[in-house]
């Protein structure tokens, strides 16, 4: 299992291993989330993940 934090409604995104190179949409807000970065399931996310997501956010509003 994978996850992704959402960067428009900021809920966990989790899906099967399988899944992972397809497409990805949030299971809460349905946007895409695709070219959000992943990490394994059972790990933390971390203060660069946030950055990383901020970062990500913030290209995507201009």
């Amino acid at each position: 299992m994978h996850k992704k934090l959402c960067c428009h409604c900021l809920k966990i995104s989790v899906s099967a291993d399988y899944l992972i190179p397809g497409e990805w949409q949030c299971t809460h807000c349905g946007r895409d989330i695709t070219n959000v970065p992943t990490i394994p399931y059972h790990e933390e996310f971390s203060k660069e993940y946030l950055m990383k997501l901020a970062t990500y956010k913030q290209e995507i509003t201009r």
